[in-house]
């Protein structure tokens, strides 16, 4: 193997580097910087693909379709992270053997070889530290500090990255909660408005407009940040997201058809049903672009068939 030193030390330096900046880009950038480099873009491509392709072979009343759609998100972080750690560890393990540093072994054992130069990055990265192969110069000392570093700080950003996400997810969910509370299930922009009506209360529905103006600049800022919350799903079918972001997108024209000219406050609740109606338009859209989504006419139902699958079939047999 003599002569593949330098294009793997050069290969693993890689390796690490683009780890690094993708798992910074990931969690730390609040907004992506624009790199067509990307291991996650790739990594949720490929497991999407295949759990997709899982899905779209079991009938939508499936309780095994929901439960596999469901568990995708937080399994496929879960997965990620694992996946950016295996790389770390091929990626040091490429410079340990490509700075010929193969790490001491005990009196009587075999030669030291690429398994393991492995074997001491893994121990090194979780900082197991048994003892049984140590570093052999100052090289490897100083690549196995390195590491130890680098593993240090990939667990201190997922510990500080997934309560975030996690709490992005709860405001998202709660605020669909309460219009569910409302509305009931399934909603609808005529249901809403009309429950309003019959009680007359245009202006508490344009408190409520103005609620959901807010909810979609969120919507907007989290999933533009992190594009992985579209993978989290609702609890239940009946108080999608996707569905009460529908709702809102039109429930504009629904207030022109059924509000009479003479509320008194029938303008401010028309320019806040169009201010709500946009931010939400801008926030699927955004998202749908993000994850490469067509939409040529309605964001919401491409992301509901081609994303999360959270439709119905049209003809009952998907």
């Amino acid at each position: 193997m003599h002569g593949l030193e330098i294009p793997a030390a050069i290969a693993g330096a890689l390796i690490i580097l683009i780890v690094l900046y993708d798992t910074f880009e990931t969690m730390v950038l609040p907004r992506s910087g624009g790199t067509g480099l990307r291991l996650t873009r790739f990594y949720f491509g490929l497991t999407w693909v295949i759990c997709r392709f899982v899905a779209t072979r079991l009938k939508y009343t499936n309780p095994a379709r929901h439960t596999l759609l469901g568990v995708y998100g937080p399994l496929s972080l879960v997965f990620l992270i694992v996946f950016w750690a295996n790389l770390l560890i091929l990626g040091f393990a490429l410079l340990l053997f490509g700075f010929d540093s193969a790490p001491s072994v005990p009196i009587g054992d075999h030669p030291a070889n690429f398994i393991d130069n492995l074997y001491m990055s893994g121990v090194t990265i979780f900082t197991l530290g048994f003892g049984d192969k140590t570093p052999a110069n100052a090289v490897t000392k100083t690549l196995c500090v390195m590491e130890a570093g680098v593993g240090f700080g990939l667990l201190a950003t997922v510990i500080g990255y997934l309560p975030t996400l996690y709490q992005t997810f709860a405001r998202r969910e709660t605020t669909v909660l309460r219009l569910y509370v409302r509305t009931g299930a399934p909603t609808s922009a005529k249901k809403l408005v009309e429950r309003y009506r019959d009680a007359g209360a245009w202006g508490s529905l344009e408190q409520l407009l103005a609620q959901w103006e807010q909810w979609g600049a969120e919507l907007l800022e989290s999933h533009r940040s992190y594009p992985v919350l579209a993978f989290y799903r609702s609890q239940t079918e009946q108080d999608s997201w996707l569905a009460a972001a529908f709702t809102f997108c039109e429930v504009h024209g629904v207030i022109e058809e059924l509000c009479p000219p003479d509320v008194p406050v029938r303008g401010s609740l028309l320019l806040q049903a169009s201010a709500t109606k946009n931010i939400v338009n801008e926030a699927l859209n955004d998202l749908a672009d993000r994850l490469k989504v067509r939409h040529d006419k309605s964001p919401v139902m491409a992301l509901s068939r081609e994303l999360l699958l959270a439709l119905p079939p049209a003809h009952g047999n998907d």
